[in-house]
């Protein structure tokens, strides 16, 4: 990550931890959130069953969600407890992180499309992100809810404001139901392949046309292809694929082509 935090987290904050070191009774973790700050996770808030050596539950260089028990500003020590963090908690702060890096990521992209110093523009692109939102999971989950438009009101070149107002509604539209299928296309022509082609075409555009996004068909082994897409909801990710597919159906009757879908 390339923000990190000053200061010391919160009494009651679920962090992200690195395991440093291991002793008999206790393990040392890196906070990677914040700035130089190293915490102890003792022996009794690794597990809530009884464990005879904590390295049955951890192990070195380990990434954990813990939850901050103590804070001791003046002695600088930090308590944290993985056991009090259920698997909820866990998944959603790491969710959080992955949204982190994956703006980090996005911004280096942007950067490099404007030949700018990617480091550089994480510093006064993300910090102006960072100091607007509290964070850059927060700058995108802020922008999800209230629209990409808001980019407009931040103090950031007029070029950067367009790219992500771009890249974040493609993000956006790649984040909603995503509906897995497995295709049968068999052919036995001598032109079989691109009537298989002509097929999977079809297929695409008539989702598009129904409002289907994220739409990516591959192949697994003769006759199978996976197809992926997304939409508002299941039902209607089912709706557009049924009526997609009729539409297929209806232009391969008289041909040789065999189509069929299944779940994944």
């Amino acid at each position: 990550m390339f923000f990190k935090k000053n200061g010391n987290p919160e009494e009651g904050e679920l962090v992200v931890c690195t395991i440093k070191r291991i002793l008999p009774h206790a393990a040392f973790v890196d906070l990677d959130e914040y700035e130089n700050k190293e915490a102890m996770l003792h022996i009794s808030e690794v597990s809530s069953k009884w464990i005879k050596n904590i390295k049955d539950v951890i192990s070195e260089g380990k990434k954990v969600v813990c939850k901050v028990l103590q804070v001791n500003k003046e002695k600088g020590y930090i308590d944290v407890s993985l056991k009090r963090v259920s698997n909820a908690e866990t998944q959603r702060k790491m969710n959080e992180i992955k949204l982190e890096v994956k703006i980090e990521k996005l911004i280096e992209a942007i950067a490099k499309k404007f030949n700018e110093d990617p480091n550089k523009a994480l510093s006064a692109i993300g910090k102006e992100l960072v100091k607007s939102y509290g964070s850059l999971a927060g700058f995108y989950d802020y922008v999800k809810d209230k629209g990409v438009e808001v980019i407009n009101t931040l103090t950031i070149p007029d070029n950067w404001k367009e790219a992500l107002k771009s890249e974040i509604s493609e993000q956006i539209k790649c984040q909603r139901v995503l509906i897995k299928k497995e295709l049968d296309i068999t052919s036995f022509s001598s032109n079989g392949i691109n009537n298989i082609k002509e097929v999977i075409e079809l297929l695409i555009q008539n989702l598009e046309k129904l409002g289907a996004t994220c739409i990516k068909v591959r192949y697994v082994s003769a006759p199978k292809y996976s197809l992926e897409y997304t939409s508002q909801n299941f039902k209607q990710g089912e709706q557009f694929l049924k009526k997609a597919s009729s539409e297929v159906m209806d232009a391969i009757k008289k041909s040789d082509v065999i189509f069929s879908i299944s779940d994944n």
